[in-house]
């Protein structure tokens, strides 16, 4: 083994855009032909990646060289019992089943590793073979014991010290592993805990979870006497050296070990740095996921018309009203490219399909990222998919794109494609405030949307309705006409929507243009005999949507899409009778859950909700739904009146009484984060969402149940 940091190519990746940011930012800060307004931005582009990938690496260098040490540590306690086991049977009165006790033990705890890390049916035959050696080798260990027993129990007459007759070794020279909180393959994995994907989110989609089951109390060898007692005088023993090919031999199994421990825990580490080391309580190995057909059909005109959304059969001319009874999916906007929840020891995409449709759900929004639909890049199968799930095991983003939406669509589930990210390693806030970056300048967005349509508008993808464009366009605006010098032409939201609509409905003119909303600050607004000020939520902003409309060259293809979420999210003041706020900490007085305090509360909502985007569904005449909203809800709220679960019921009503299209809830993901409950905890956040926990094994059954409120007009 080696002392220096475990790198593979994760690692050298890392470092290289590491190197790379570093050269570029001594680039700008020498370039003399830059202006100082030029020079700032790039600046604080480039500080900010700098920032980003200088903590990444210093991060997984600090935990390979932590690796390193456990593991040395392990395999050095290891090595030393085998040693004394290997000194120890160099004489005929110490050969004793313990020793062979120890040398299964250590078989099992190689075997044991493998299982945790076995994640390829190749992985598989190549330990297995290892193992079965390692038995053969033990077997014929186990034969020489018997013959030496055999030879002392003619050459004592029948009086061997060694043997069934000799007794355990049970006193206090013999190791034993006492530490109830030792657990097998802890010292494997120090990255347990992590998250699954390097990238933070504002709600983030993948949690820790427990560690597996403690292990027994193991006597694994016999230690030398010498010591032991406090210093004890030192034993001396006589008799022939017979067993010289079984001390060699057990030299040689401690390499073996040794090596099998060292290779199967880099393994094991390297997995839980971005997915959660969900193979550590594997015991067993499964079978190939069988692949299901998919099912095709006539892609329909999806279209709009007096503020409804239709599906129309193309060749029929028959069409059925759609309203969402919809949840959000997240993972493929990051870097790993996958939805979450695919992995080992999680669930498989058809499960989680058939659970949302026997549960009412009738819809997806799929968040996505530019980058990878731009380059066509690998999604990580390994450590996100399930080795078992085949059919997922795609080299393409584009393919995985088209699985999950073709599983989806088994159900009869629509899919509404989102572009969350531009870039997956973005972290400074949910998604990047605009729908285009310095790296990917409009005509490279204009070209992934092209793709998209190129790709995915066909009868095996028939489910998806249409693409939201940008997720939170906060950084654009929408001006009541485009005059206004506030607002550039290159951020004018609802003149880009067009351009971009248009090209999308040139290729693909079956699908939804779906808009979100802007951001709005410093709204002020009476609410319940109080002028209150306010800012809306990311994406909300619709005010003037019915004064400088959108025109696509295409008639009843436009839907909007606000965002809006209950205290859970931040408490803002006209969610409370009062509400104070001092740094982090934000106290709070609740309407009273009465039915005077329900009235106050709703009127609160309705306010802003009307203020946001209530002139979008009265007066555009354009379809509207919730492309996110949500809270903790029901059993896992600890406010006393229950505000966060009360809101989110309100936004149900709304969407039914002003004939919304229903709504996408936030999210499937058990790991939704909310910086409010009883108390404002942004650096220890909540974790929520429709599964209880990473195991994707159960819904929460209240916010189920309170989600089928948005009355889904059922299966496509």
């Amino acid at each position: 083994m080696t002392s220096d940091p475990i790198e593979d190519e994760g690692d050298r990746e890392r470092r290289q855009r590491y190197e790379e940011t570093e050269r570029e930012l001594l680039a700008v800060l020498e370039a003399e032909s830059l202006d100082d307004s030029t020079r700032k931005r790039k600046l604080v582009g480039l500080f900010d990646r700098f920032r980003s990938e200088y903590t990444q690496l210093s991060v997984k260098l600090r935990e390979n060289l932590r690796l390193q040490r456990q593991l040395m540590e392990k395999c050095l306690q290891m090595k030393n019992e085998l040693v004394v086991c290997a000194l120890r049977i160099k004489t005929t009165e110490q050969v004793h089943a313990d020793e062979i006790k120890s040398l299964v033990f250590y078989r099992d705890e190689c075997e044991h590793a493998w299982r945790q890390s076995a994640l390829s049916q190749e992985r598989e035959r190549d330990a297995m073979r290892i193992i079965d050696d390692l038995k053969t080798k033990v077997e014929e260990l186990q034969l020489q014991v018997k013959a030496l027993m055999a030879n002392n129990a003619a050459m004592y007459g029948g009086n061997s010290p060694i043997g069934e007759n000799a007794g355990e070794r049970t006193h206090s020279n013999v190791w034993r592993d006492t530490s109830e909180e030792e657990i097998y393959g802890s010292y494997l994995a120090p990255g347990a805990n992590d998250t699954g994907s390097d990238v933070p989110m504002m709600r983030p989609t993948m949690a820790a979870r427990p560690s597996t089951a403690f292990h027994q109390d193991i006597a694994v060898g016999q230690l030398d006497d010498t010591g032991v007692t406090g210093g004890g005088a030192t034993k001396t023993y006589s008799g022939r050296k017979v067993v010289w090919p079984g001390a060699l031999f057990l030299l040689v199994i401690t390499a073996i070990a040794l090596g099998l421990i060292t290779y199967f825990g880099v393994e094991e580490y390297n997995s839980a740095q971005t997915q959660q080391s969900l193979t550590e309580s594997a015991t067993e190995v499964d079978r190939e996921r069988k692949v299901t057909s998919v099912k095709s059909c006539l892609l329909p005109d999806y279209a709009t018309a007096d503020g409804k959304i239709y599906a129309t059969d193309s060749k029929t001319g028959e069409k059925e009203q759609l309203v969402f009874t919809g949840i959000n999916w997240s993972g493929m906007e990051n870097a790993e490219g996958v939805p979450h929840g695919l992995a080992t020891k999680q669930s498989y995409l058809d499960d989680i399909a058939a659970n949302l449709s026997d549960n009412g759900f009738n819809a997806v929004r799929l968040p996505l990222n530019a980058q990878m639909i731009i380059d066509n890049s690998a999604p990580n199968t390994k450590l996100f998919v399930n080795s078992l799930d085949t059919d997922l095991n795609v080299d393409t983003y584009i393919d995985m794109i088209k699985k999950v939406v073709q599983g989806l669509g088994k159900q009869q589930i629509g899919v509404l494609l989102d572009i969350h990210k531009i870039d997956p390693n973005f972290t400074d806030d949910t998604s990047e405030h605009l729908w285009f970056t310095d790296d990917y300048p409009i005509a490279t967005i204009y070209k992934m949307f092209e793709t998209l349509a190129t790709e995915l508008c066909s009868d095996l993808e028939y489910n998806i309705i249409g693409i939201d464009l940008k997720n939170e366009p906060v950084g654009g605006c929408w001006p009541a006409d485009d005059t206004d010098e506030y607002c550039d032409s290159d951020v004018n939201w609802p003149r880009a929507v067009e351009t971009i609509g248009d090209k999308i409905l040139a290729i693909c003119p079956n699908w939804l243009i779906v808009v979100e909303g802007n951001y709005a600050t410093n709204t002020v607004a009476e609410i319940n005999g109080a002028n209150v000020t306010y800012n809306d939520w990311y994406g909300a902003s619709l005010q003037n949507a019915s004064v400088n409309p959108i025109a696509l060259k295409t008639d009843g293809k436009l839907v909007f899409a606000p965002h809006f979420y209950s205290p859970s999210v931040y408490p803002s003041s006209y969610f409370f009778k009062k509400q104070s706020s001092s740094g982090d900490t934000v106290s709070v007085t609740e309407y009273p859950n009465t039915t005077e305090g329900n009235v106050l509360l709703k009127a609160a909502v309705t306010a802003v909700l009307d203020n946001a985007f209530g002139n979008a569904v009265t007066e555009a005449g354009v379809p509207t739904f919730y492309g996110e909203f949500g809270g903790i809800y029901g059993s896992m709220e600890l406010l006393a009146g229950l505000t966060s679960t009360r809101v989110i019921e309100i936004l149900i009503e709304y969407a039914n009484d002003m004939n919304m299209t229903g709504g996408f809830a936030w999210a499937i993901n058990p790991d939704g984060s909310y910086d409010f409950n009883d108390e404002y905890k942004p650096d220890d956040p909540w974790q929520y969402g429709l599964y209880t926990s990473s195991s994707w094994d159960a819904y929460h059954a209240d916010f189920s149940t309170g989600l089928q409120n948005l009355k889904g007009s059922g299966s496509f």
